[in-house]
Protein backbone atom coordinates (compact mmCIF):
# COMPACT_ATOMS: atom_id res chain seq x y z
CA UNK A 1 0.00 0.00 0.00
CA UNK A 2 2.81 2.41 0.86
CA UNK A 3 4.54 1.67 -2.44
CA UNK A 4 1.37 2.55 -4.37
CA UNK A 5 1.03 5.81 -2.44
CA UNK A 6 4.65 6.81 -3.01
CA UNK A 7 4.41 5.96 -6.71
CA UNK A 8 1.23 8.01 -7.06
CA UNK A 9 2.72 11.08 -5.43
CA UNK A 10 5.93 10.84 -7.48
CA UNK A 11 3.97 10.64 -10.72
CA UNK A 12 1.72 13.52 -9.61
CA UNK A 13 4.73 15.67 -8.83
CA UNK A 14 6.32 14.91 -12.21
CA UNK A 15 3.17 15.74 -14.16
CA UNK A 16 2.78 18.95 -12.20
CA UNK A 17 6.34 19.97 -13.08
CA UNK A 18 5.78 19.12 -16.73
CA UNK A 19 2.65 21.24 -17.13
CA UNK A 20 3.31 24.70 -18.48
CA UNK A 21 0.03 26.24 -17.31
CA UNK A 22 0.25 28.73 -14.46
CA UNK A 23 -1.43 27.48 -11.32
CA UNK A 24 -3.40 29.44 -8.79
CA UNK A 25 -1.33 29.02 -5.65
CA UNK A 26 -3.46 31.42 -3.64
CA UNK A 27 -6.57 29.26 -3.41
CA UNK A 28 -8.45 29.77 -0.17
CA UNK A 29 -10.42 26.52 -0.45
CA UNK A 30 -8.07 24.44 1.77
CA UNK A 31 -8.13 27.15 4.42
CA UNK A 32 -11.93 27.27 4.34
CA UNK A 33 -12.19 23.49 4.59
CA UNK A 34 -9.88 23.52 7.60
CA UNK A 35 -11.94 26.21 9.31
CA UNK A 36 -15.19 24.39 8.58
CA UNK A 37 -13.86 21.06 9.80
CA UNK A 38 -12.65 22.67 13.01
CA UNK A 39 -16.04 24.27 13.61
CA UNK A 40 -17.90 21.05 12.76
CA UNK A 41 -15.68 18.98 15.02
CA UNK A 42 -16.03 21.43 17.91
CA UNK A 43 -19.82 21.55 17.64
CA UNK A 44 -19.97 17.77 17.19
CA UNK A 45 -17.94 17.14 20.32
CA UNK A 46 -19.97 19.67 22.30
CA UNK A 47 -23.31 18.14 21.26
CA UNK A 48 -22.05 14.53 21.22
CA UNK A 49 -23.16 14.17 17.58
CA UNK A 50 -19.82 14.26 15.81
CA UNK A 51 -20.98 12.07 12.89
CA UNK A 52 -23.62 14.68 12.06
CA UNK A 53 -21.51 17.80 12.44
CA UNK A 54 -18.33 16.80 10.57
CA UNK A 55 -20.09 16.71 7.15
CA UNK A 56 -21.96 19.92 8.00
CA UNK A 57 -18.65 21.55 8.92
CA UNK A 58 -17.12 20.30 5.68
CA UNK A 59 -19.95 21.84 3.66
CA UNK A 60 -19.61 25.10 5.57
CA UNK A 61 -15.85 25.05 4.98
CA UNK A 62 -16.22 24.56 1.26
CA UNK A 63 -18.63 27.49 1.17
CA UNK A 64 -16.27 29.67 3.20
CA UNK A 65 -13.29 28.75 1.01
CA UNK A 66 -15.12 29.44 -2.23
CA UNK A 67 -16.43 32.74 -0.90
CA UNK A 68 -12.92 33.81 0.12
CA UNK A 69 -11.49 32.78 -3.27
CA UNK A 70 -14.28 34.55 -5.13
CA UNK A 71 -13.78 37.79 -3.24
CA UNK A 72 -10.08 37.82 -4.19
CA UNK A 73 -10.88 37.33 -7.87
CA UNK A 74 -13.23 40.31 -7.77
CA UNK A 75 -10.52 42.48 -6.23
CA UNK A 76 -8.03 41.59 -8.99
CA UNK A 77 -10.43 42.61 -11.79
Amino acid sequence: MALITVTFFKSFRLTKKMSKKPTNTESKLPLGIGIGMAIGTAVGVATDKIALWIPIGLAMGISIGLAMSGSEKNKKD
